[in-house]
Protein backbone atom coordinates (compact mmCIF):
# COMPACT_ATOMS: atom_id res chain seq x y z
CA UNK A 1 0.00 0.00 0.00
CA UNK A 2 1.05 3.38 -0.77
CA UNK A 3 -0.09 6.67 1.03
CA UNK A 4 0.68 10.33 -0.35
CA UNK A 5 2.19 12.59 2.17
CA UNK A 6 2.39 16.26 0.54
CA UNK A 7 4.41 15.48 -2.57
CA UNK A 8 5.70 12.64 -1.22
CA UNK A 9 4.83 8.84 -1.86
CA UNK A 10 5.65 6.77 1.40
CA UNK A 11 5.59 3.05 1.57
CA UNK A 12 2.85 1.79 4.31
CA UNK A 13 2.97 -2.23 5.33
CA UNK A 14 0.54 -3.63 8.19
CA UNK A 15 1.51 -6.99 9.31
CA UNK A 16 2.82 -9.14 12.07
CA UNK A 17 5.80 -7.74 14.00
CA UNK A 18 8.67 -9.70 14.20
CA UNK A 19 11.24 -10.57 17.31
CA UNK A 20 13.96 -8.23 15.84
CA UNK A 21 10.93 -4.97 16.51
CA UNK A 22 10.48 -5.64 19.85
CA UNK A 23 12.79 -2.67 21.31
CA UNK A 24 11.06 0.04 18.80
CA UNK A 25 7.68 -1.07 19.12
CA UNK A 26 7.49 -0.89 23.04
CA UNK A 27 9.85 2.11 22.60
CA UNK A 28 6.77 3.73 20.14
CA UNK A 29 3.95 2.60 22.60
CA UNK A 30 5.81 3.91 25.28
CA UNK A 31 5.97 7.24 23.63
CA UNK A 32 2.71 7.26 22.86
CA UNK A 33 0.98 6.44 25.95
CA UNK A 34 3.36 8.89 28.20
CA UNK A 35 2.16 12.07 26.00
CA UNK A 36 -1.53 10.84 26.19
CA UNK A 37 -1.78 10.05 30.16
CA UNK A 38 1.44 9.90 31.96
CA UNK A 39 4.55 11.13 31.38
CA UNK A 40 6.34 8.38 32.81
CA UNK A 41 4.66 5.75 31.65
CA UNK A 42 6.49 2.65 30.72
CA UNK A 43 5.29 -0.68 29.83
CA UNK A 44 8.41 -2.16 30.62
CA UNK A 45 7.62 -1.72 34.61
CA UNK A 46 3.71 -1.63 34.27
CA UNK A 47 3.54 -5.22 32.09
CA UNK A 48 6.35 -7.02 32.35
CA UNK A 49 4.56 -10.41 31.40
CA UNK A 50 3.63 -8.72 27.54
CA UNK A 51 6.75 -6.36 26.93
CA UNK A 52 9.71 -8.36 28.58
CA UNK A 53 12.22 -9.18 25.40
CA UNK A 54 12.15 -12.63 26.56
CA UNK A 55 8.17 -12.83 25.68
CA UNK A 56 8.68 -11.06 21.88
CA UNK A 57 5.83 -8.70 21.99
CA UNK A 58 6.64 -7.63 18.80
CA UNK A 59 5.03 -10.90 17.73
CA UNK A 60 2.07 -10.39 18.88
CA UNK A 61 1.36 -7.19 17.68
CA UNK A 62 -0.38 -5.81 14.09
CA UNK A 63 1.49 -3.02 13.50
CA UNK A 64 1.86 -0.47 10.73
CA UNK A 65 5.00 0.70 9.13
CA UNK A 66 5.88 3.48 6.75
CA UNK A 67 8.91 3.29 5.15
CA UNK A 68 10.01 0.47 7.64
CA UNK A 69 9.45 2.60 10.60
CA UNK A 70 6.44 1.24 13.13
CA UNK A 71 4.04 4.40 12.96
CA UNK A 72 0.84 2.06 14.85
CA UNK A 73 0.33 -0.91 16.54
CA UNK A 74 -2.70 -3.23 17.89
CA UNK A 75 -1.81 -5.92 20.42
CA UNK A 76 -3.01 -9.36 20.21
CA UNK A 77 -2.42 -11.83 23.36
CA UNK A 78 -3.73 -15.05 23.28
CA UNK A 79 -4.90 -16.87 26.08
CA UNK A 80 -6.92 -19.61 27.58
CA UNK A 81 -9.65 -19.67 30.25
CA UNK A 82 -10.37 -23.24 31.89
CA UNK A 83 -13.79 -23.10 33.14
CA UNK A 84 -13.78 -26.23 35.19
CA UNK A 85 -13.11 -29.09 32.89
CA UNK A 86 -14.09 -26.84 29.56
CA UNK A 87 -11.98 -24.10 27.92
CA UNK A 88 -12.85 -20.79 26.58
CA UNK A 89 -9.89 -19.91 23.73
CA UNK A 90 -9.26 -16.35 24.14
CA UNK A 91 -7.67 -13.22 23.64
CA UNK A 92 -6.97 -10.39 24.84
CA UNK A 93 -6.49 -6.54 23.03
CA UNK A 94 -3.48 -3.99 24.31
CA UNK A 95 -1.39 -1.61 23.61
CA UNK A 96 -3.73 0.22 20.74
CA UNK A 97 -1.67 2.99 19.40
CA UNK A 98 -0.75 5.29 16.68
CA UNK A 99 1.83 8.35 17.19
CA UNK A 100 0.68 11.63 16.66
CA UNK A 101 1.94 12.60 13.42
CA UNK A 102 -0.08 9.89 12.45
CA UNK A 103 -3.53 10.19 13.43
CA UNK A 104 -6.53 10.15 11.10
CA UNK A 105 -5.06 8.00 8.78
CA UNK A 106 -6.79 5.02 9.49
CA UNK A 107 -4.01 2.77 11.06
CA UNK A 108 -6.29 2.06 14.17
CA UNK A 109 -8.82 0.48 12.16
CA UNK A 110 -6.92 -1.03 9.85
CA UNK A 111 -5.07 -2.98 12.73
CA UNK A 112 -8.19 -3.90 14.88
CA UNK A 113 -10.01 -5.03 11.87
CA UNK A 114 -7.06 -7.46 10.78
CA UNK A 115 -7.10 -8.42 14.94
CA UNK A 116 -10.69 -9.25 14.46
CA UNK A 117 -10.04 -11.32 11.08
CA UNK A 118 -7.12 -13.17 12.69
CA UNK A 119 -9.05 -14.20 15.58
CA UNK A 120 -12.03 -15.25 13.86
CA UNK A 121 -9.61 -17.59 11.72
CA UNK A 122 -8.54 -18.95 14.54
CA UNK A 123 -11.64 -19.88 15.69
CA UNK A 124 -10.78 -17.44 19.06
CA UNK A 125 -14.33 -17.97 21.59
CA UNK A 126 -14.02 -14.39 23.31
CA UNK A 127 -11.83 -11.34 23.43
CA UNK A 128 -11.68 -8.73 26.14
CA UNK A 129 -10.03 -5.35 25.95
CA UNK A 130 -9.73 -2.38 28.31
CA UNK A 131 -10.99 1.23 26.41
CA UNK A 132 -13.75 3.25 25.91
CA UNK A 133 -17.18 1.49 25.28
CA UNK A 134 -18.08 3.44 22.48
CA UNK A 135 -15.52 3.66 20.60
CA UNK A 136 -14.57 0.00 20.90
CA UNK A 137 -17.92 -0.65 19.92
CA UNK A 138 -17.49 -0.09 16.06
CA UNK A 139 -14.87 -3.68 16.40
CA UNK A 140 -18.16 -5.47 17.86
CA UNK A 141 -17.36 -5.06 21.70
CA UNK A 142 -19.51 -4.33 24.79
CA UNK A 143 -18.56 -4.13 28.30
CA UNK A 144 -19.81 -6.87 30.15
CA UNK A 145 -18.45 -9.30 32.35
CA UNK A 146 -19.78 -8.53 36.77
CA UNK A 147 -17.59 -7.08 39.02
CA UNK A 148 -18.74 -6.93 42.84
CA UNK A 149 -16.61 -4.12 44.25
CA UNK A 150 -16.67 -4.08 47.83
CA UNK A 151 -15.76 -0.41 50.73
CA UNK A 152 -13.73 -1.49 53.85
CA UNK A 153 -12.84 0.32 56.28
CA UNK A 154 -11.52 0.20 59.90
CA UNK A 155 -14.60 2.24 61.50
CA UNK A 156 -16.57 -0.79 59.84
CA UNK A 157 -14.27 -3.77 61.30
CA UNK A 158 -14.47 -2.11 65.06
CA UNK A 159 -18.77 -2.46 64.67
CA UNK A 160 -18.35 -5.59 62.39
CA UNK A 161 -15.73 -7.76 64.67
CA UNK A 162 -15.96 -5.55 68.01
CA UNK A 163 -13.01 -2.89 68.83
CA UNK A 164 -10.81 -5.91 70.40
CA UNK A 165 -10.48 -8.58 67.31
CA UNK A 166 -6.94 -9.00 66.57
CA UNK A 167 -5.52 -12.04 64.25
CA UNK A 168 -2.19 -13.54 64.26
CA UNK A 169 -2.11 -13.37 60.29
CA UNK A 170 0.81 -11.78 59.48
CA UNK A 171 1.26 -9.92 55.41
CA UNK A 172 4.18 -9.44 53.46
CA UNK A 173 5.77 -8.31 49.61
CA UNK A 174 6.17 -11.08 47.59
CA UNK A 175 9.83 -11.00 45.94
CA UNK A 176 10.94 -12.79 42.64
CA UNK A 177 13.27 -15.52 44.52
CA UNK A 178 10.55 -16.13 47.23
CA UNK A 179 10.70 -19.84 45.30
CA UNK A 180 9.00 -21.84 47.29
CA UNK A 181 5.77 -18.92 48.07
CA UNK A 182 5.29 -18.88 44.30
CA UNK A 183 5.23 -22.68 43.87
CA UNK A 184 2.36 -22.11 46.63
CA UNK A 185 0.93 -19.51 44.55
CA UNK A 186 0.93 -20.87 41.38
CA UNK A 187 -0.84 -24.05 43.43
CA UNK A 188 -3.39 -22.21 44.83
CA UNK A 189 -4.11 -20.74 41.54
CA UNK A 190 -4.74 -23.72 39.05
CA UNK A 191 -6.53 -25.55 41.73
CA UNK A 192 -9.62 -22.46 40.70
CA UNK A 193 -12.13 -23.18 38.18
CA UNK A 194 -12.30 -19.90 36.94
CA UNK A 195 -8.88 -19.27 35.44
CA UNK A 196 -6.85 -18.00 32.87
CA UNK A 197 -3.17 -19.46 31.91
CA UNK A 198 -0.55 -18.34 34.19
CA UNK A 199 2.52 -20.36 33.30
CA UNK A 200 4.81 -21.10 36.29
CA UNK A 201 7.78 -19.75 34.52
CA UNK A 202 6.27 -16.62 34.08
CA UNK A 203 4.24 -15.84 37.01
CA UNK A 204 5.63 -13.43 39.17
CA UNK A 205 5.55 -11.14 36.04
CA UNK A 206 2.04 -11.82 35.39
CA UNK A 207 1.12 -11.21 38.69
CA UNK A 208 3.34 -7.93 38.92
CA UNK A 209 0.84 -6.40 36.18
CA UNK A 210 0.14 -2.94 35.88
CA UNK A 211 3.18 -1.99 38.32
CA UNK A 212 0.89 -3.97 41.19
CA UNK A 213 2.43 -6.24 44.18
CA UNK A 214 2.02 -9.53 45.64
CA UNK A 215 1.59 -9.93 49.08
CA UNK A 216 1.48 -14.00 50.77
CA UNK A 217 -0.55 -14.43 54.16
CA UNK A 218 0.87 -16.51 56.19
CA UNK A 219 0.13 -17.45 60.00
CA UNK A 220 3.18 -19.40 61.92
CA UNK A 221 5.02 -18.93 58.61
CA UNK A 222 2.62 -21.14 56.58
CA UNK A 223 1.36 -19.97 53.81
CA UNK A 224 -2.55 -18.53 53.40
CA UNK A 225 -2.92 -17.37 50.57
CA UNK A 226 -2.14 -13.78 48.39
CA UNK A 227 -3.66 -10.90 47.26
CA UNK A 228 -2.85 -8.45 44.84
CA UNK A 229 -2.88 -4.70 45.27
CA UNK A 230 -1.44 -1.22 44.79
CA UNK A 231 1.65 -0.05 46.50
CA UNK A 232 0.01 1.31 49.20
CA UNK A 233 -2.79 -1.05 49.65
CA UNK A 234 -5.47 1.10 49.19
CA UNK A 235 -6.96 -1.42 46.00
CA UNK A 236 -7.18 -5.23 45.90
CA UNK A 237 -7.56 -6.81 42.62
CA UNK A 238 -6.95 -10.43 43.39
CA UNK A 239 -7.96 -12.43 46.71
CA UNK A 240 -7.21 -15.57 46.66
CA UNK A 241 -7.29 -17.93 50.12
CA UNK A 242 -6.55 -21.98 50.99
CA UNK A 243 -9.62 -21.59 53.27
CA UNK A 244 -12.00 -18.82 52.56
CA UNK A 245 -12.84 -19.16 56.15
CA UNK A 246 -9.87 -17.32 57.20
CA UNK A 247 -11.41 -14.56 55.70
CA UNK A 248 -11.87 -12.06 58.55
CA UNK A 249 -8.24 -12.80 59.86
CA UNK A 250 -7.43 -11.41 56.23
CA UNK A 251 -9.12 -8.61 56.72
CA UNK A 252 -7.63 -7.58 60.41
CA UNK A 253 -4.47 -8.30 58.94
CA UNK A 254 -4.89 -5.94 56.02
CA UNK A 255 -6.14 -3.23 57.89
CA UNK A 256 -3.18 -3.60 60.56
CA UNK A 257 -0.49 -3.43 57.43
CA UNK A 258 -1.75 -0.86 55.97
CA UNK A 259 -1.12 2.67 55.45
CA UNK A 260 -5.07 3.35 55.18
CA UNK A 261 -7.72 3.46 57.26
CA UNK A 262 -9.83 1.59 54.73
CA UNK A 263 -9.15 -0.24 51.63
CA UNK A 264 -10.99 -1.43 48.26
CA UNK A 265 -11.50 -4.99 47.18
CA UNK A 266 -12.80 -6.40 43.93
CA UNK A 267 -13.83 -10.02 43.18
CA UNK A 268 -16.10 -12.48 40.61
CA UNK A 269 -19.62 -13.22 42.02
CA UNK A 270 -18.23 -16.78 41.70
CA UNK A 271 -15.96 -16.39 44.44
CA UNK A 272 -19.70 -16.97 46.14
CA UNK A 273 -18.07 -17.46 50.15
CA UNK A 274 -16.18 -14.13 50.14
CA UNK A 275 -18.67 -12.35 48.40
CA UNK A 276 -21.25 -12.97 51.08
CA UNK A 277 -19.19 -12.43 53.91
CA UNK A 278 -17.84 -9.51 52.48
CA UNK A 279 -21.17 -7.78 51.40
CA UNK A 280 -22.31 -8.35 55.28
CA UNK A 281 -19.25 -6.62 57.10
CA UNK A 282 -18.18 -4.30 54.31
CA UNK A 283 -19.40 -0.01 54.55
CA UNK A 284 -21.03 -0.17 50.86
CA UNK A 285 -20.55 -2.76 47.52
CA UNK A 286 -21.96 -2.10 44.05
CA UNK A 287 -21.64 -4.25 41.27
CA UNK A 288 -19.58 -2.87 38.25
CA UNK A 289 -19.48 -3.81 34.29
CA UNK A 290 -16.22 -2.83 33.61
CA UNK A 291 -14.52 -4.52 30.80
CA UNK A 292 -14.90 -4.55 27.01
CA UNK A 293 -15.74 -7.88 25.17
CA UNK A 294 -16.52 -9.30 21.92
CA UNK A 295 -18.15 -12.68 21.28
CA UNK A 296 -17.05 -15.00 18.08
CA UNK A 297 -18.25 -18.27 19.04
CA UNK A 298 -21.67 -17.92 20.88
CA UNK A 299 -22.70 -21.39 21.33
CA UNK A 300 -19.81 -22.92 22.53
CA UNK A 301 -18.98 -19.73 24.80
CA UNK A 302 -22.52 -19.67 26.19
CA UNK A 303 -22.41 -23.57 27.30
CA UNK A 304 -18.97 -22.99 28.97
CA UNK A 305 -20.37 -20.05 31.17
CA UNK A 306 -23.43 -21.51 32.09
CA UNK A 307 -22.33 -24.80 32.62
CA UNK A 308 -20.19 -22.81 35.13
CA UNK A 309 -23.00 -21.00 36.30
CA UNK A 310 -25.13 -24.05 37.13
CA UNK A 311 -22.00 -24.97 39.38
CA UNK A 312 -22.35 -22.73 42.37
CA UNK A 313 -25.94 -21.81 41.90
CA UNK A 314 -29.57 -23.62 40.86
CA UNK A 315 -30.91 -22.40 37.61
CA UNK A 316 -34.45 -21.93 36.32
CA UNK A 317 -35.28 -24.50 34.12
CA UNK A 318 -35.51 -22.72 30.47
CA UNK A 319 -35.71 -23.68 27.15
CA UNK A 320 -35.29 -21.11 24.01
CA UNK A 321 -33.98 -20.88 20.90
CA UNK A 322 -31.75 -17.59 19.83
CA UNK A 323 -30.64 -16.06 16.74
CA UNK A 324 -27.72 -14.30 17.47
CA UNK A 325 -26.28 -11.96 13.79
CA UNK A 326 -22.47 -12.36 15.58
CA UNK A 327 -19.26 -10.98 14.29
CA UNK A 328 -18.18 -14.10 12.93
CA UNK A 329 -21.47 -15.43 11.80
CA UNK A 330 -24.92 -16.11 12.04
CA UNK A 331 -25.52 -18.70 15.68
CA UNK A 332 -29.37 -19.92 16.11
CA UNK A 333 -28.82 -21.42 19.31
CA UNK A 334 -31.10 -23.59 21.52
CA UNK A 335 -30.70 -23.35 25.22
CA UNK A 336 -31.57 -25.49 27.38
CA UNK A 337 -32.00 -26.12 31.55
CA UNK A 338 -33.50 -28.94 33.31
CA UNK A 339 -32.72 -29.75 36.70
CA UNK A 340 -29.54 -27.76 36.52
CA UNK A 341 -28.43 -29.59 33.51
CA UNK A 342 -27.24 -27.34 30.60
CA UNK A 343 -27.52 -27.76 26.83
CA UNK A 344 -26.26 -25.54 24.29
CA UNK A 345 -26.77 -26.95 20.81
CA UNK A 346 -26.99 -25.44 17.08
CA UNK A 347 -30.59 -25.97 15.86
CA UNK A 348 -32.74 -25.34 12.62
CA UNK A 349 -35.77 -24.18 15.31
CA UNK A 350 -37.46 -20.98 14.73
CA UNK A 351 -36.05 -18.47 16.98
CA UNK A 352 -37.87 -17.21 20.29
CA UNK A 353 -35.96 -14.18 19.94
CA UNK A 354 -33.65 -12.70 17.28
CA UNK A 355 -30.42 -10.21 18.40
CA UNK A 356 -27.98 -8.49 16.73
CA UNK A 357 -24.07 -8.90 17.85
CA UNK A 358 -24.15 -5.85 20.20
CA UNK A 359 -27.45 -6.39 21.84
CA UNK A 360 -26.50 -10.13 22.28
CA UNK A 361 -23.67 -9.38 24.10
CA UNK A 362 -25.33 -6.65 26.50
CA UNK A 363 -28.32 -9.19 27.12
CA UNK A 364 -25.99 -12.26 27.95
CA UNK A 365 -22.99 -10.49 29.80
CA UNK A 366 -23.89 -6.94 30.76
CA UNK A 367 -26.24 -5.45 33.78
CA UNK A 368 -28.79 -4.65 31.39
CA UNK A 369 -32.37 -2.99 31.47
CA UNK A 370 -32.78 -5.72 28.56
CA UNK A 371 -32.97 -7.85 30.97
CA UNK A 372 -36.61 -6.48 31.56
CA UNK A 373 -38.56 -7.47 28.77
CA UNK A 374 -37.62 -10.95 28.28
CA UNK A 375 -39.26 -13.64 29.90
CA UNK A 376 -38.41 -13.94 33.46
CA UNK A 377 -36.92 -17.61 33.75
CA UNK A 378 -34.61 -16.11 30.69
CA UNK A 379 -33.51 -13.23 32.46
CA UNK A 380 -33.15 -15.12 36.10
CA UNK A 381 -29.93 -17.21 34.62
CA UNK A 382 -28.17 -14.31 33.10
CA UNK A 383 -25.98 -12.30 33.06
CA UNK A 384 -23.33 -15.10 32.02
CA UNK A 385 -20.24 -15.11 34.74
CA UNK A 386 -16.91 -13.52 33.53
CA UNK A 387 -14.30 -12.13 35.47
CA UNK A 388 -10.65 -10.80 33.64
CA UNK A 389 -8.52 -9.87 36.95
CA UNK A 390 -6.30 -7.21 36.97
CA UNK A 391 -3.10 -10.08 36.36
CA UNK A 392 -5.08 -11.19 33.40
CA UNK A 393 -5.56 -8.19 31.82
CA UNK A 394 -3.48 -6.44 28.86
Amino acid sequence: MREKAGNNVQKVTIGKGIKEENAKLVGMINNVFASDDDSEFNFYKSLPKLYKEKYNPAIHNIVVREEGEIKGCVGLYYNNLTVNSMQLRCAGIGNVAVTPECRGKGYMGKCMNLALDEMIKNKTDLCFLSGQRQRYAYYSFEKGGQACNFFISMKNMQHAFGGAAKTDFKIRVLLPDDIKLLDSIYKLYISRMFRFDRPRNALYDILCSWSQKVYVLLRNEEFKGYFISTDEKSTVSELALVSDDDIKDVLLAMLESSKHSSFNISLPLFQKKLVLFLSDVAESFYLSSDECLSVFNFRHTIEVLLCFKASYTHLCDIDYTVLIHGKAGDENIHISIKNNDVKVFYTQSKPHFELAHLTALRLLFGISPLKIDIPADLSSVLPLPFYVAGADNV
